[in-house]
């Protein structure tokens, strides 16, 4: 047997308490809860249209177009223009109040969805792809999403 020493489960969680629920690991969330926003902000700028309108006639062809996740709900023709303007603006705002802190869990939730949403239809066009440079961010949001981060550095405090 390669490791003579048993591992107490109950310790190990103990540990893992005492650092993540901490009277003091507000503070830590805190940080990081604003350094994901900063994240999914420039992530926002990096992928985001200027005129979806122009960028669908450009793109906008129904036989390349492939639904990705959460577009694959919303049916198999593209998406209007004007819904993801819509989306792109409620991204950024969501985005906005995740970093100040303003209605936290709800700016999470709004943020990964809009955020997902006006990537994904960039994604939609190129064919089908899995791996992208966000992956990390929009997982770290969905942690996030249940976490105490709204109890420091925030307005909802």
């Amino acid at each position: 047997m390669i490791f003579k020493k048993k591992i107490n489960l109950r310790k190990l969680g103990h540990k893992w308490n005492d650092y993540w629920f901490h009277k003091d690991s507000h503070i830590s969330l805190g940080i990081c809860r604003i350094a994901l926003g900063v994240s999914l902000l420039w992530a926002y700028f990096t992928y985001r249209q200027s005129d979806y309108k122009e960028y669908l006639l450009i793109f906008g062809n129904e036989d390349t177009y492939v639904p990705t996740g959460l577009l694959s709900f919303l049916g198999n023709s593209i998406p209007s223009p004007i819904f993801l303007e819509i989306c792109s603006i409620i991204a950024f705002l969501a985005t906005i109040f995740v970093i100040i802190g303003f209605l936290t869990r709800f700016s999470l939730i709004t943020a990964l969805l809009s955020n997902l949403i006006i990537y994904l239809i960039t994604e939609s066009f190129d064919g089908p792809s899995w791996s992208h440079g966000y992956n990390v961010v929009f997982l770290a949001t969905i942690a996030f999403l249940f976490s105490e981060s709204h109890q420091s550095f925030s307005i909802d405090k």
